[in-house]
């Protein structure tokens, strides 16, 4: 009689606390715990950084940041495009470096995630744990080699803060410096706000433009607005870019401003329609030159040229008073 008295008490223990767990999740006092894929996504707009691909060993030292931020959560995702290396004997390359620092006031992080979506005409190869900086999360998936490729890392400990760093190369297939090359890489950082799961998915587009002209035949189209070139060295030297902006009415006013690298010698023309020269600009080494001018209906051709050094500029063109 006792041990049927026990056995009932032990049943009611296990059945009594199951069924108020049920009546409970039934009518809302309890509610079921979500999962890590059930989750409402946040999008960042995309941010891009546009560059001229040169053809030589070039430091770019070039920083683009996209960022998400609401009242709980705050991520950063900051691509550093370090430099570029020709390689006759195989494929050229640039480094990359990307951070990701996520910050929240509630609940915690779950997870970081960031995908490379090179262009089909290149590869884009995260490297290994040796290059990986973390804080606050453990690295879970490492990459191979390929594309599409992805890193993704598990908050320790539920944190409210945590970073990931990491090295990318970005290799190109074609050899052509006229080539143009288009890539994305997508930061996603998975939040648990204490009641659902959140997705902040933030994106930066690179585009390494090709080889801008280095004639009037084949000058580079252009509007208003800033551009960034580069100019130096290489097997085969690339002392000048040239642009061409269409004019639509005579006597336009024009301001043209171009920032050379530091301690590079880089010059500024301009040219007509019939490609006679119109104004100049050369100043002393790492000074910016800057030209104004009422332009002729047509064609307007400017002109970057090197002097002396090697690097990227910065070209501005406005219209107008």
């Amino acid at each position: 009689m006792v041990n049927k008295k026990r056995v009932l008490i032990v049943l009611l223990s296990i059945i009594l606390p199951i069924s108020l767990l049920s009546v409970f999740r039934l009518s809302g006092v309890l509610t079921k715990m979500p999962l890590p894929s059930e989750f409402y996504a946040r999008n960042a707009d995309a941010v891009m950084f546009e560059f001229e691909r040169p053809n030589w060993y070039a430091n770019f030292d070039e920083k683009t940041k996209n960022q998400y931020n609401d009242s709980i959560a705050s991520v950063s995702f900051l691509v550093h495009v370090s430099s570029y290396q020709e390689d006759q004997s195989w494929l050229d390359y640039a480094w990359l470096r990307a951070q990701v620092n996520a910050t929240v006031s509630k609940g915690f992080i779950y997870s970081i995630k960031v995908t490379c979506l090179p262009s089909t005409n290149s590869t884009m190869d995260i490297w290994g744990l040796d290059w990986f900086k973390q804080r606050n999360v453990n690295v879970t998936r490492i990459p191979d080699i390929g594309l599409g490729e992805y890193i993704e890392a598990v908050g320790f400990r539920k944190p409210q803060n945590c970073s990931l760093g990491f090295l990318v190369e970005w290799r190109f297939r074609d050899q052509s410096h006229r080539t143009e090359y288009n890539s994305t890489l997508v930061a996603e950082i998975l939040h648990f706000n204490e009641t659902a799961y959140q997705k902040y998915v933030v994106p930066i587009c690179l585009n390494m433009t090709g080889d801008v002209g280095n004639s009037f035949d084949d000058a580079f189209e252009v509007t208003e607005g800033t551009y960034k070139g580069y100019l130096g060295r290489g097997h085969i030297a690339d002392n000048d870019d040239y642009y061409k902006i269409w004019i639509n009415q005579s006597n336009t006013p024009i301001q043209i401003t171009m920032t050379p690298p530091l301690d590079s010698n880089f010059d500024l023309y301009v040219y007509g329609n019939d490609q006679t020269l119109l104004t100049s600009s050369t100043n002393e080494p790492g000074l910016s030159e800057q030209v104004t001018l009422n332009a002729d209906a047509g064609w307007c051709y400017i002109d970057v040229r090197r002097s002396g050094g090697y690097g990227g500029y910065k070209l501005t063109i406005s219209i107008g008073s």
